[in-house]
């Protein structure tokens, strides 16, 4: 029998899947209307945020960033992710397919 993560690995081309609970759910990729929307909020954070033009700065923002333990979710990719940079410094390299970011954004 396959580890959950193998199970996600082995998704069909358009699925995405999330260890909720200890159990796999899996749904199809966000459709063009969703990402569009999701790109122009990334596109509108990024000057003040990220770049510090108009805003704070000192962020990253992040297109569907993988998350690790977050709650009793053992692996999310929310649409888009922001981390102050004091929090996350550099941002991370990746070494296995589940390890791009290991400091869950500040969500709660």
């Amino acid at each position: 029998m396959p580890t959950l993560y193998e199970a996600i690995e082995a998704l069909p081309p358009g699925s995405n899947g999330e260890i909720v609970g200890g159990q796999l759910h899996v749904s199809p990729r966000p459709s063009a209307r969703q990402g569009l929307v999701s790109s122009n909020l990334g596109a509108d954070l990024v000057n003040p945020y990220s770049r510090g033009r108009g805003g704070p700065g000192g962020w990253w923002i992040i297109d569907e960033p993988e998350v690790p333990f977050v709650r009793d979710i053992e692996l999310c990719i929310p649409d888009l992710g922001g981390w102050r940079r004091e929090h996350m410094p550099t941002l991370p390299i990746r070494i296995s397919p589940f390890d791009d970011v290991e400091v869950p954004p500040p969500w709660e």
